[in-house]
């Protein structure tokens, strides 16, 4: 089994951890969160996996890293503690200089050379030196919208465009993700917080530019941009009201032409009451090739699953900052 610590206890987080007994890829050996509530239980108690009641819940990742390493060690953090590379960069570095691999649900380390190229240098040289592995992975980006589509592209020839779409309807997820698409907000509130990053979904261009290089095609910069998708008649959940002309979702679109002329194009639209929630990829090439999955798949269990079918592959893999298409996908 591999000995696995858990940096955040979030809602995925959480979900992790139970996917790591469940399907007994791992076993959990130490947890970390800044949550004053959650510091001091145990695990079992606030996963409900009762084989967890050995390990408490702690909340500093520095002083528990050194604790697992003299009391036999672990070989994965699994870290679920932000979006955004900057915000996690210290505790990745962390991690690497007590000699852990590290997998992680953050959505800009899916291609981190997009925004970040220095950082995204600092932990693959890191990586290098102390011989282990970095790696971003989840639902989306992770898969649905870069590693699937890569995948479907393998028996095409003469491919001139790639187009995936991600269409959810977001009444049926979790408070954290109504709120992060503007629910209820204004329009002008909205787009005042999209152009600080702080409203959306985070890693549509990662995706693009993940696909694209991963079919070779050389480009010089991704195109993006986020719109809100405005109520006409009253909606919402449990956890907000929506008026009409109030906000009731985003829209979202990432496009590369490559130097060659080639076009990759991502779509991620998550509104209130959706009417056709799918996950779809159309490939324009030789053959042609159209998928499309029903109803879309329901992100955060894949979440979960995405991150703990990736960690003995990252253990196994050569040292550095990777992504999840330089890994084995069976």
């Amino acid at each position: 089994m591999i000995r696995t610590i858990h940096a955040g206890l979030g809602p995925i987080g959480l979900q992790i951890v139970r996917a790591s007994v469940d399907e007994q890829t791992s076993q959990p050996v130490a947890a970390v969160d800044i949550n004053p509530e959650l510091v001091g239980k145990r695990l079992g108690e606030v996963t409900d996996r009762q084989q967890l009641n050995a390990v408490a819940v702690e909340a500093d990742l520095e002083s528990t890293l050194r604790r697992v390493k003299a009391a036999g060690g672990a070989e994965v953090l699994v870290l679920a503690t932000g979006s955004k590379i900057p915000s996690i960069a210290n505790q990745i570095m962390t991690a690497i200089e007590h000699g852990l691999n590290v997998v992680s649900t953050s959505e800009e380390l899916n291609w981190p050379w997009l925004r970040h190229p220095e950082l995204a240098e600092d932990i693959a040289k890191a990586a290098r030196q102390y011989g282990v592995t970095v790696v971003g992975t989840g639902i989306n980006p992770g898969f649905l919208l870069d590693l699937l589509p890569l995948l479907l592209c393998r028996p095409c020839q003469g491919i001139e465009k790639v187009t995936a779409r991600r269409i959810v309807n977001v009444s049926l997820r979790r408070r954290q993700l109504q709120k992060k698409i503007g629910s209820g907000l204004t329009p002008e509130e909205y787009r005042a917080l999209a152009a600080e990053g702080k409203v959306g979904h985070v890693g549509l261009g990662e995706s693009a530019a993940m696909l694209a290089a991963g079919l070779g095609w050389e480009f010089d910069s991704v195109d993006e941009s986020i719109e809100p998708v405005i109520a006409k008649e009253k909606t919402g959940t449990e956890y907000f009201d929506i008026e009409p002309g109030q906000v009731m979702g985003s829209h979202q679109v990432a496009q590369i032409a490559s130097r060659n002329g080639k076009v990759v194009e991502l779509i991620c639209r998550m509104t209130h009451g959706e009417p056709d929630p799918r996950d779809e990829v159309v490939i324009e090439g030789e053959p042609p090739v159209k998928m499309r999955i029903d109803h879309g798949i329901f992100g955060d269990t894949a979440t979960a699953g995405c991150t703990v079918n990736i960690v003995r592959r990252v253990v196994a893999a050569g040292p550095g900052l990777l992504t999840v298409k330089d890994l084995p996908v069976a």
